[in-house]
């Protein structure tokens, strides 16, 4: 059976079709903003990296790239140096530059979303609107909108290169934008390293053999020259460095015999050792994957739930799974790289040591289109047209109900629990996971703990 694009009719792609459609995503776009702005965090936090990258960021306009916050002011190695650099170039260097950080988050939130309503216009420009009306009141991508983080800047990052390399006709220039824009990206998060991974797969398979290699020249110059930095730093432990988290092996629990016990009267038992990174690689995997079709996207995506029962977490697996899967070979006939790019991002989750739903954020946008484009294409396929603007709509229409979730403060709940990644949920994720063969540790607080420490 061959899979067939989402093609719209001559309506659909008409100017006044187009035109009709502008108006509600510019809506979207600027009601995102507002939330993000009327949601924002005024002041530095405790649970997250505001003021880590505040305080890299006064080190960067220094000529340094240290930790203030610690005694003796080490080298970092950790937080990639994008970020800070941007915060630098912004005049973001601690508290009295919160405000411009957060208003340059916003921004490049709405940025990104733009981009993915983009992709997904050149499909049908309903859909765009479909996906803005999805993610634009997403509690998670409002709140991490209004906060000094990182993911916004990726995301931008990511659905720009995203969108140059699949344009239709590929020029030298729109390259070398979308080559940059990648790398900028990988200098961001270490996650962008995916994006690479996927660029170059996608020039190879278009057999444009220089020009993957002068990116791969690029990057082993660039982001290489980062990581290798990092395996030198002064401090490879979990939850110190990304390089010891993504190999950390726990050490087998030891067992302590009670203090009434009869002394063992027979040989002792064999020590056990440590499973090896293979044995925990395939444990992650076994976690991670129904984790986060079960729970994380889920959330996520402030999908409805059934207390009570575990039925609605399958059902919305299986709906996921096929929808997405659809989506994705949709996507692949003309938007080629989009798929490669959340294939290699969602391997590098599986491999991780956790799961978060802020590791989604800068990649929702683009699931979003995949499971909507897939719902499109099976209810057309199995029925008509309108049973699959019928199935898109109908999903479409649970985000207004996360409009009231986004203003956390109403609700008195914290924006990290919104997120899904509260101090408090990760240390008993902590306290559960160490030394299990999956190999998973809690969330790391490098600036409070230094603090404490310094």
């Amino acid at each position: 059976m061959t899979v067939t694009a989402l093609a719209p009719n001559r309506d659909a792609t008409s100017r006044a079709a187009r035109t009709h459609a502008l108006v509600p995503a510019v809506a979207l776009l600027l009601l995102h903003a507002v939330l993000a702005w009327r949601t924002r965090v005024p002041g530095l936090t405790l649970a997250g990296d505001d003021a880590a990258y505040l305080a890299l960021a006064r080190a960067l306009r220094e000529t340094r790239y240290v930790e203030l916050w610690t005694a003796g002011a080490p080298v970092h190695a950790m937080y990639p140096p994008a970020y800070p650099g941007l915060l630098a170039l912004l005049g973001a260097t601690g508290p009295d530059g919160i405000a411009v950080a957060v208003l340059a988050n916003i921004l490049l939130s709405t940025c990104a979303l733009a981009g993915a309503a983009l992709l997904a216009a050149r499909r049908s420009p309903w859909l765009a609107v479909a996906l803005l009306l999805v993610c634009a009141p997403n509690p998670m991508l409002v709140s991490l909108a209004g906060r000094v983080y990182s993911e916004p800047f990726f995301s931008a990052l990511l659905v720009g290169a995203l969108l140059l390399c699949t344009t239709t006709t590929l020029t030298r220039r729109r390259l070398l934008a979308a080559a940059t824009l990648a790398v900028v990206a990988a200098l961001t998060r270490r996650i962008g390293v995916s994006l690479l991974l996927a660029l170059l797969l996608d020039l190879a398979l278009q057999r444009r053999w220089r020009t993957a290699g002068l990116l791969g020249l690029v990057s082993l110059c660039t982001v290489g020259a980062w990581l290798g930095f990092t395996l030198r730093a002064p401090r490879l432990a979990a939850g110190w460095s990304y390089v010891s988290d993504a190999l950390y092996v726990p050490k087998p629990a030891a067992n302590a015999a009670p203090a009434n016990a009869a002394p063992a009267t027979s040989a002792p038992a064999r020590a056990e050792h440590a499973p090896s990174l293979p044995r925990v690689l395939v444990a992650r995997v076994r976690t991670q994957v129904p984790g986060y079709l079960t729970r994380t996207i889920p959330a996520a995506l402030s999908q409805p739930t059934v207390p009570g029962t575990p039925v609605d977490n399958v059902v919305g697996a299986i709906i996921l799974v096929l929808a997405g899967g659809a989506g994705m070979a949709v996507l692949a006939r003309r938007e080629r790289l989009v798929v490669l790019a959340l294939i290699a991002y969602g391997g590098v989750l599986v491999l991780w040591p956790w799961a978060s739903g802020r590791f989604l954020a800068p990649v929702l946008p683009l699931l979003m289109l995949c499971v909507l484009a897939g719902l499109h294409w099976l209810g057309a396929r199995a029925v008509g047209p309108r049973v699959g603007w019928a199935a898109v709509w109908s999903t479409s229409r649970h985000s207004p109900a996360t409009v009231e979730n986004t203003d956390a403060s109403a609700h008195g709940i914290q924006p990290a629990q919104c997120l899904g990644c509260s101090r408090t949920r990760f240390r008993h994720h902590a306290a559960k996971k160490v030394g299990s063969p999956a190999g998973l540790v809690g969330l790391r607080e490098p600036f409070t703990h230094d603090v404490a420490r310094a």
